[in-house]
């Protein structure tokens, strides 16, 4: 499942999983991206993506890592 989807899957949990449903949300892409089209930068989603990349990072690291020794 993609990132991209998260808000999609968020609007169709139900009503009684409200926690559920808001977390799916702060996931999705496309629900962080709305401040930057408006001009604002906020810390929290400056740090949302860069906490997203250095975790891709490190796990890109560890599949050429554990090919290499194979």
């Amino acid at each position: 499942m993609s990132l991209f989807s998260l808000a999609y899957l968020a609007q169709k949990v139900s009503v009684a999983a409200q926690w559920q449903s808001q977390v799916l949300s702060y996931f999705g892409l496309f629900n962080q991206m709305d401040d930057f089209a408006r001009g604002v930068v906020d810390t929290r989603t400056v740090i949302f993506y860069a906490s997203a990349t250095f975790f891709f990072l490190f796990l890109t690291l560890r599949v050429v890592e554990s090919r290499r020794w194979k």
